[in-house]
């Protein structure tokens, strides 16, 4: 046996060489393994910033939404808002809406223009050749387009406050005349499953468009009174929460660009060296690898 032989025997040194190499392939085979099993761990660590961006977190509960129906803009009847009962809707916002209707409008506005014609005859002769002409032309115009024109959509709004716990709340706006309507999930809390959002261009100030990310839900049919219904929170954006509160500060402070050493002293790569190497000699010790 090796341990009986002196250090110095040529015997000794041999099967010593002999052992060392076994000794670091049974080292390097223990390796393989744990790596197969704590491998997959690398990607998920990884794959948390996507996962837990604060964009796509759930909102609190407690918190308000500004729920907005696209409509119709020669739609006359109403549109109401249907939500559960533990939904409060803001007493600002009515649940059952009406749109303006602006052809009407514009209509009358028409007619008291040709109830004006007969003043072009106080004007000069000249000066009635040309109002006459220019009077025709923009009254046919505006008459083309209150028949022909195509209105921009109207907008209803509605702000709904949810309760303080978690659940996926189900609100539905229809008319009188559809019973279905659209309806559309709100998920509230993170202990129920977040539901896709879109990001939506809506007009803003000076001509220039605005994006929202928000909940959707569009009609099938393109000549629905209430054409699309989306959802959005209104709340303050949700700061970066740390990867793990113990490692918290390893992590560059908030409003800082990260460091060199904080991409070599990841909050991740430290959890999972510290999970990986007890383990590593734990298990070599479980099976006597030497």
């Amino acid at each position: 046996r090796l341990h009986r032989l002196p250090r110095d025997h040529s015997q000794y040194r041999a099967l010593s060489e002999l052992c060392t190499q076994v000794r670091n392939r049974l080292s390097r085979a223990g390796i393989v393994p744990l790596s197969i099993l704590l491998g997959p761990l690398i990607l998920s660590f990884l794959w948390c910033a996507s996962r837990l961006d604060p964009a796509n977190r759930n909102p609190a509960p407690g918190s308000s939404f500004i729920v907005t129906a696209e409509v119709d803009p020669d739609f006359a009847g109403a549109v109401r808002l249907v939500i559960p009962p533990q939904l409060q809707l803001d007493a600002q916002y009515p649940s059952v809406q009406k749109i303006t209707l602006y052809r009407p409008v514009l209509q009358r506005f028409l007619n008291a223009w040709h109830q004006r014609q007969h003043e072009i005859s106080t004007r000069s002769f000249f000066e009635q050749i040309q109002l006459s002409a220019v009077w025709q032309r923009y009254m046919d115009e505006l008459e083309h387009f209150i028949k022909h024109g195509q209105l921009p959509p109207q907008y209803l709004h509605w702000r709904i406050i949810s309760p303080l716990r978690s659940c996926l709340w189900m609100i539905q706006v229809r008319t009188d005349n559809d019973t279905g309507g659209l309806k559309l999930t709100l998920p509230v809390g993170d202990t129920v499953p977040p539901c896709e959002r879109e990001l939506i261009s809506l007009p803003g100030p000076r001509g220039k468009s605005r994006q929202i990310s928000a909940w959707m839900s569009k009609a099938d049919n393109p000549r629905s009174p209430v054409r699309a219904i989306w959802a959005a929170v209104q709340q303050k954006p949700v700061a970066r929460q740390p990867f793990w509160g113990p490692l918290a500060w390893l992590e560059p402070p908030p409003g800082t660009p990260p460091r060199w050493y904080h991409a070599i002293f990841a909050p991740w790569i430290v959890l999972y060296l510290l999970v990986y190497l007890p383990l590593f000699f734990i298990t070599r010790a479980i099976l006597r690898i030497p």
